[in-house]
């Protein structure tokens, strides 16, 4: 086809379209890099000689590796292509010991470092291959034999390629017709038929069997049917005619078999659906007749020993296809749950790693098969486990002589047309020159469109299954068109930009004459100017005829900007920055901004710039840190072209991390320190910092600050720092450096080597024993204690605990008569090397001993009827009767009907002479001993004391309990007088308990009525439009009694309204009246 441009009004610019040459593009599933298209063959393997033919029918080489840039784009390729690290086959080979060259004679040179380390002997190993080294955990060169099936790796040059690209055309191409179900195309299949198993045990319910496949197509495409069967060793497929079989029935694509004789029936099929342009077959699915066999019901007991192994085998019956097992015990269908002890094998039996007790039983197989639910019960049999005592076993299944084969299946391919084999050797002899066939490329040389045109499969077949590929080949032959595809009626350039005015009619052949524009039709004007303004015609030429399209290119003035970015911002550490770019275009033109950093789009979702907004032609930086560096630009884009703004943002903060931290000298509690520095960022560095940590402590902490280094060596910058007095001895130290300048400081450094400080006598006195480990400062740690009494001695005793070690407690046995005496101590720590100083003196007191005086005048007094009030004299203080500090007083009761033995105590933490003693029976006698004690223990009893509790609180509430309004703060209330029992205390009067709604009843407020007033209580004081609960009770002297129950809840009402009412002088009656009836109302007054 031709392609012929002409320019109306102006001039045209054939010069300039003449030297351009169009960007070669790789086809589908090829990869570019620069000039070289590759395709990564993952399937099928070969060998290298088999991969080199195939990258031959691929009008390519085995990849050639001419440089490090092409090696590194093969890696990372393979990263992302291949996560499983296979090997790949190269154009590598050794024409020489240690000389490699490629498939096209270049050598392989400066690739060295690309070798991976040998393994084995690499004797007659003449090839490389790509492989990963799981040690070095990276892609490089392998030497192998080249017999290995291996991936492989194709290349050729883009130019060679090209033509593939040219067109994507499908089976519309050429043909003008809207309705896209009416357009011309051969047969392809939507469904294919699968295989099919009869269940001869449902032949009552259903007695067809349907053989389906359904093909598109137009026209509609025919179905046949095929029946493939041995003759002669040879397999032939016999199409099947329903008019001689009257069981067979065929419908569409589907074959109806009613009636399946097992014998006759079974077999493979196929369907090939034809109309005009061609025929496709289908896959070959198996008719098979299922069924499932009797069990027999007659079978043995099972044993086994307790601890052992022990598989129980199922015995199934004849069936087909497989089935799966399922194992009952006792019932059916209480299945036996499998776990890591328990479970059914593929085959059936039903394995114990270790029989147990809980295992006796009995057991029953059930099979059901894998296409129905069809199914058989097995007879209940018993399994009886002996008892024995050896370990549980425990099991490791290998396979004998080889690794367990995963996936071992050959796969071959053959292709068919129009249902048939292509068999290169029975083609007429005018053909077998044109057809040529490698691995799984069909190249077909010289198209005709008599001999040629049809419908064209690839068939995949390994041991399993084997699968179709369908295609319909057309050869075209028509003369240019611009229908579908025609020329931009108009198209709009920038001034000075670029512009390419697309041709692309529908025409066949695509190429050839005299192309004198892009091969694939289209015109590109580069630079663009006014006077390229005008309209256009594409012509297009073939031997079979011609077409043209017009269209006109607008030119139009590019955006230019009105405000750009500085070349150079510097930016200070951690501070906000707002950069700004405006442009202005064509008034009916729209313009987008878009921002980089570093070439990174920073709108672009896949990126994350937490510290970067773009909005428009504004670019705000927040917080900056380092990151936020570099070169940023702005791109403006129109419908006619770009424009760019380009600035450099420097970051000027802390200096970055030191590095080669190391500690040359220690002195005890010094060290010399070297390093080197980092980048400033912008501002000298003045001042270091220091920070360490020891083996007793994991926490970074600060050693020395405002540190000053001297440069000892001006050509690598190392520089040099002592810090002084600020280690301790018998430690190992790690240390980090921190550069400061006037921003502040910088990153810490990576952590030093570790060293050692020498040992030194302890530096601190104690102060909280035992010292820790970083201030011992020696092994062999031990304390020498001081002691002497704070009065009546002058010299300190001592006592050194050297066999003790680092202990935190001594104890000193001192004469029994100074208990609970002042002394003051002190301690001392020591080490291998020496005495450390001693801590300062403290006042302490010895232990104390039990008091030697019993409590006097001890009395008790009924509270109630739970409880007694118990009295006694204060004790005398004094230390010779103490004998340390009172802290409070024992009490010790009993039942008068019991002994003693069986008595309680009951602990008073407090010096006050008297205490009450709570939880006793009411009614009943008690005794009662005192005793004092302190922090050596108890004293001495006191003389026991007898009291009787009172009788029981009043054991019945109120009854009748109402409440009457008075005021908006007054109600009165009233309920019925309480009767004691003979077992009760009298009742002494009542109690009206009043506390607020949202309030505990521990804030409750009582109103006492003594006996022998009215039995009626006035409570004031209330809030008016608040609710309470309100609660009535009797006590007596043995307490409390019960509380009417449940808790009356009312609400007051609301004061306003009673006090406009008073103003009206209104009957106090009447007032009541009706304000009881407002409460009742409202729900003021719930009872």
């Amino acid at each position: 086809m031709i392609f012929l441009w002409a320019l109306l009004l102006t001039p045209a610019v054939w010069a300039q379209l003449e030297e351009r040459e169009m960007d070669l593009q790789c086809p589908q599933h090829w990869i570019q890099f620069q000039r070289s298209c590759y395709r990564f063959i993952k399937s099928p393997l070969r060998n290298r000689n088999d991969a080199r033919r195939n990258c031959l029918a691929y009008e390519s080489e085995l990849i050639n590796i001419n440089n490090a840039e092409e090696h590194g784009f093969i890696i990372y390729q393979l990263l992302w292509q291949d996560p499983q690290h296979r090997r790949w086959y190269t154009g590598l080979r050794q024409a020489s010991p240690g000389y490699w060259v490629n498939e096209d004679g270049t050598q392989l040179s400066d690739m060295d470092a690309a070798f991976l380390p040998e393994q084995e002997s690499s004797y007659d190993k003449e090839f490389l291959v790509y492989s990963f080294s799981n040690q070095l955990k990276r892609w490089g060169f392998e030497k192998v034999k080249g017999d290995e099936m291996l991936l492989y790796i194709c290349e050729a040059p883009a130019n060679k390629l090209h033509y593939l690209v040219v067109d994507d055309r499908t089976h519309e191409y050429g043909l003008d017709i809207k309705n896209l179900e009416e357009i011309p195309r051969g047969p392809y299949f939507i469904k294919q038929p699968v295989d099919i198993v009869f269940d001869l045990t449902k032949r009552k319910i259903t007695n067809d069997v349907y053989l389906r496949c359904s093909a598109g197509g137009y026209p509609a495409p025919t179905y046949e049917w095929f029946k493939e069967e041995y003759e002669n060793d040879r397999l032939v497929a016999k199409k099947i005619n329903p008019l001689k079989e009257s069981r067979l029935t065929l419908s569409g694509g589907t074959l109806i078999i009613n009636n399946p004789d097992q014998v006759a029936d079974r077999g493979t099929y196929h369907c090939k659906a034809t109309n005009k342009f061609g025929t496709i077959k289908s896959e070959s699915v198996q008719l098979s007749f299922g069924f499932i066999g009797e069990f027999n019901l007659k079978r043995s007991q099972e044993s086994g020993n307790q601890n052992w192994g022990k598989s129980v085998y199922c015995d199934p019956p004849q069936h087909y296809p497989a089935v799966n097992y399922y194992w009952a015990r006792d019932t059916f269908p209480n299945f036996v749950e499998e776990d890591k002890r328990v479970f059914v094998s593929f085959d059936g039996a039903l394995y114990f790693s270790a029989l147990e007790h809980i295992d006796s039983g009995n057991y029953s197989c059930n099979v059901q098969s894998k296409v129905s639910d069809t199914g058989r019960n097995g007879p209940f049999f018993p399994l009886r486990v002996n008892p024995h005592c050896n370990p549980v076993p425990s099991y490791n299944w290998t396979r004998k002589g080889s690794h367990l084969p995963r996936g071992s299946y050959l796969t071959n391919f053959n292709r068919v047309p129009n249902g048939d084999p292509l068999i290169i050797d029975e083609l007429p002899d005018e053909d077998r020159d044109r057809y040529f066939i490698q691995d799984n490329v069909l190249t077909i040389r010289y198209l005709s469109a008599e001999r040629d045109t049809g419908m064209y499969q690839c068939q995949a077949q390994n041991q399993l299954k084997t699968r179709y590929s369908s295609a319909q080949l057309r050869v075209l032959s028509l003369k240019p068109t611009f229908r579908k595809r025609p020329v931009e009626a108009e198209t709009y350039a920038g001034e000075g930009g670029n512009v390419t005015i697309k041709c692309n009619p529908e025409a066949a052949p695509r190429s050839g004459g005299r192309r004198r524009i892009m091969e694939n039709g289209n015109l590109i004007i580069a630079p663009v100017s006014r006077d390229d303004e005008g309209l256009y015609v594409c012509r297009a030429e073939n031997e079979y005829g011609s077409d043209e399209s017009w269209g006109r290119l607008i030119v139009l003035r590019s955006s230019t900007f009105i405000e750009q970015l500085a070349p150079r911002i510097v930016l200070p550490f951690r501070r906000n920055l707002e950069l700004r770019c405006q442009a202005v275009s064509e008034e009916f033109l729209d313009i987008s901004y878009t921002w980089t950093h570093n070439g990174a789009d920073i709108s672009d979702p896949d990126w994350f710039f937490p510290r970067l907004r773009a909005e428009g032609g504004i670019l705000d930086i927040y917080n900056a840190s380092f990151s936020e560096g570099g070169d940023y630009e702005c791109i403006v884009k129109s419908p006619v072209g770009k424009i760019a703004s380009k600035t450099s943002i420097i970051i000027e903060g802390p200096p970055g991390p030191p590095g080669g931290v190391l500690v040359l000298e220690v002195i005890k509690t010094s060290a010399v320190l070297q390093w080197t520095d980092s980048t400033s960022n912008g501002r000298p560095i003045t001042h270091y910092a220091v920070v360490g940590r020891t083996n007793w402590n994991d926490t970074w902490y600060l050693v020395a600050e405002n540190v000053a280094a001297k440069e000892i060596d001006r050509y690598t910058g190392r520089k040099e720092a002592m810090i002084e007095n600020v280690l301790a001895p018998w430690s190992t130290y790690e240390f980090r450096v921190q550069a400061a300048n006037e921003y502040g400081y910088g990153t810490l450094s990576t952590p030093s080597p570790q060293f050692n400080t020498p040992g030194d006598k302890p530096y601190r006195a104690p102060s909280n024993i035992p010292l820790s480990r970083q201030h011992q400062n020696a092994p062999g740690i031990y304390y020498k204690v001081f002691w002497k009494r704070h009065v009546g001695e002058k010299e300190f005793q001592s006592l050194a605990l050297k066999d003790h070690g680092n202990v935190g407690v001594a104890v000193i046995r001192i004469p029994s008569e100074f208990y609970y005496t002042e002394y003051d101590v002190k301690v001392q720590a020591v080490n291998e090397i020496g005495y450390g100083p001693e801590s300062e003196v403290v006042t302490i007191y010895s232990a104390e001993d039990m008091p030697q005086v019993a409590p006097q005048q001890v009395s008790a007094r009924s509270f109630n009827s739970t409880a007694l009030n118990v009295t006694w004299e204060p004790i005398d203080l004094r230390r010779e009767l103490i004998r340390g500090k009172l802290i409070g007083h024992r009490l010790k009761y009993w039942r008068q009907d019991r002994s003693e033995d069986q008595s309680t105590y009951y602990l008073s933490r407090t010096t006050r002479n008297w205490a009450l003693i709570v939880g006793l029976q009411p009614d009943t006698y008690y005794f009662v001993k005192v005793m004092a004690y302190n922090g050596a223990g108890e004293g001495w009893e006191s003389e026991r004391f007898l009291e009787r509790t009172y009788r029981k609180a009043p054991q019945k509430p109120p009854s009748s309990v109402a409440i009457h309004p008075v005021n908006p703060d007054t109600i009165k209330v009233t309920w019925r007088y309480v009767a004691p029992s003979i077992d009760e205390e009298p009742v002494m009067g009542y109690k009206v308990r009043v506390w607020e709604v949202d309030q505990d009843m521990s804030t409750a407020n009582d109103t006492w009525i003594p006996i022998g007033n009215k039995l009626e209580a006035y409570i004031s004081n209330l809030s008016p439009v608040k609710a309470y609960y309100l609660r009535v009770l009797a006590y007596s002297s043995g307490g409390d009694g019960r509380m009417s129950s449940p808790a009356i809840t009312f609400q007051m009402g609301d004061q306003a309204l009673f006090a406009s009412r008073a103003a009206r002088g209104a009957d106090y009656s009447v007032l009541s009246l009706s304000f009881l009836f407002s409460l009742l109302l409202f729900g003021f007054i719930e009872v």
